[in-house]
């Protein structure tokens, strides 16, 4: 048993060391790729215009309230009821804890503010499982959809299997009829421990559809020169290299990873130097898009921020409370008018 322990030790040691020199290998990479190629890099990034980085930025911002509903709907679960726009202010302020050193910072704040809110470790585990399962499964049915319409030539030449528009249906009737299977199961499953039922499972399938549809349009817009018919293989190939990138445990917010699926994706329609400048260019605008919800969180006054009181929001806990109460004035109630009979 000692021995077990201290190999579990080593490797959660280990894991940030090989986190960090995954970071460096590929910030080496990219700086030896730009200098090779900096003329036509260079070249791509001033032809970025003002409007279609602007364009982007608000449809990734659109896209991410979405998320900010899956986020909601996981804590409506365990009990808090907390309105929509505090959820976003919420999700924003912890979002800024990803771009802190050592990579857990945001669920670190994630983990805070249920504690705060009343959610025992259990509830935490369920609602931060619950978001990121909804989240995760919706990025790769919509990348696997887009993988099975533009890019299955590949795949069934590797794996010989037929090519024809017949197969091609049946496989992407398959993936969302294997999705609603692994939702429903979830659903029964994790509904015997919440405190109240989770959503239908067509809510949580359309909210991630809708979710992947407009981040991906936003990766879409920044592209100069391609059709309208092209934008669902936007949609899937972001959505696919956002999931590899999110399982990608090695690599830090799945830098380097989901540049290598989206170039895979791409190839067809762009260049490799294009994919990699438009690809950095989506982080910042990322980036931007979280700052702003953080600051919408910041002049919110969250009650998890220094100096501010704690908001009258029902929590789990409360909910309790308030039906126990309920429970004992009706009894009240109930005998005086028993005594007046």
């Amino acid at each position: 048993m000692g021995s077990e322990k201290k190999d579990r030790i080593k490797k959660i040691r280990l894991l940030p060391i090989l986190k960090w020199l995954w970071l460096v290998l590929v910030v080496v990479g990219s700086a030896f790729y730009f200098f090779k190629h900096k003329q036509q890099i260079l070249l791509f990034i001033s032809e970025i215009s003002y409007w279609r980085i602007a364009t982007s930025l608000v449809l990734l911002l659109a896209g991410k309230l979405f998320i900010i509903r899956l986020v909601q709907f996981s804590i409506q679960a365990e009990g808090w009821n907390c309105p929509f726009y505090r959820t976003l202010g919420m999700y924003g302020i912890i979002s800024m804890g990803k771009y802190i050193p050592g990579g857990v910072w945001h669920f670190v704040g994630r983990i805070s503010i249920y504690r705060l809110k009343g959610f025992n470790p259990k509830q935490i585990t369920r609602s931060m499982m619950l978001e990121n399962v909804w989240l995760l499964s919706s990025a790769l049915v919509v990348g696997m959809i887009g993988v099975a319409i533009y890019r299955f030539d590949q795949i069934a030449s590797f794996l010989r299997l037929p090519i024809s528009l017949t197969f091609r249906i049946l496989l992407i009737v398959l993936i969302v009829i294997l999705w609603v299977i692994a939702l429903g199961v979830l659903k029964k499953w994790i509904d015997t421990y919440t405190v109240v039922p989770t959503q239908p499972i067509l809510v949580i399938m359309i909210v991630g559809l809708f979710l992947w549809a407009i981040i991906g349009l936003s990766f879409y817009v920044m592209f100069p020169d391609t059709s309208i018919d092209q934008a669902f293989l936007f949609v899937g190939g972001y959505a696919l290299s956002w999931s590899i990138g999110y399982l990608a445990i090695l690599a830090p917010g799945g830098v380097g990873v989901r540049e290598a699926v989206l170039a895979w994706m791409f190839i067809s329609i762009a260049g490799g130097e294009m994919i990699a400048v438009y690809a950095a260019m989506n982080r910042i605008i990322w980036l931007a898009a979280e700052m702003l919800y953080g600051l919408v969180g910041v002049l919110q006054k969250q009650e998890f921020m220094p100096g501010v009181e704690n908001d009258k929001e029902s929590t789990s806990s409360e909910v309790v409370e308030l039906k126990a109460e309920e429970s004992e004035t009706h009894l009240v109630h109930k005998s005086l008018s028993d005594d007046e009979l």
